[in-house]
């Protein structure tokens, strides 16, 4: 007798065909980027990024045990390769603050814009209270690229090369300002009247006009 269709594809018992076949953990770290960017990282659960990528939970806790070691996972292999590229050591090398500070400006949008899920991501989880990669960003980045950038800034203070009534310590976040933030919120002013055909390329070279005009005269605020 010869063997039926039914039975060449009946599949044995206690072995389901698996729908995880092909999802990479690569492909897992996009989806979730790209959720924890959109809804934030509290209201996305393991089981939400298992969905999208067509996964069972099995195979998703196979690739991150829990939500913590996926967000470890997601700083140190996706955040903090951007965040040393900006702050590189050809940037640090940079001899005046009308060189390096720009040239920072234009890296954040340039990384930013290559990365769209970054910008809201980082207004969300970093730098509002309670976000849940603030902690792990402090942690692993609050450390010597920040330390050396903000060395420089200070001898360039005290050498007369910057304005002396700017602080050091902000223009750091003055940078971020000029750059995260319309990045993040360009959803929102994209949509005001005569906005739309802002382009990224444009606010780059805002904030980095912004930052030499600010910086172009270190004697003009003494008194």
């Amino acid at each position: 007798m010869g063997t039926s269709e039914n039975t060449k594809t009946r599949r044995r018992p206690g072995r389901p065909v698996s729908r995880d076949v092909g999802v990479s953990r690569e492909r897992l770290l996009d989806i979730a980027q790209g959720l924890f960017s959109e809804r934030g990282i509290a209201a996305t659960p393991m089981s939400a990024i298992a969905k999208q990528a067509g996964i069972s939970a099995a195979m998703m806790h196979y690739h991150f045990t829990n939500r913590d070691q996926l967000l470890d996972v997601l700083v140190e292999e996706r955040f903090l390769p951007i965040m040393r590229s900006i702050l590189a050591e050809d940037l640090l090398a940079l001899d005046s603050p009308q060189a390096f500070l720009p040239a920072m400006a234009g890296r954040l949008v340039e990384r930013l814009t290559a990365n769209p899920w970054m910008p809201a991501l980082w207004v969300r989880e970093i730098l509002s209270e309670g976000g849940l990669l603030r902690p792990r960003i402090i942690a692993q980045f609050g450390g010597s690229l920040h330390a050396q950038s903000l060395a420089k800034l200070r001898r360039w203070h005290a050498e007369g090369k910057l304005p002396a009534d700017l602080d050091p310590g902000l223009l750091l976040v003055s940078v971020i300002g000029l750059t995260v933030f319309p990045l993040a919120a360009a959803g929102i002013w994209r949509h005001l009247p005569g906005m739309s055909g802002v382009t990224n390329e444009a606010l780059q070279r805002h904030a980095i006009a912004m930052l030499l005009h600010g910086l172009s005269n270190p004697e003009g605020n003494k008194q």
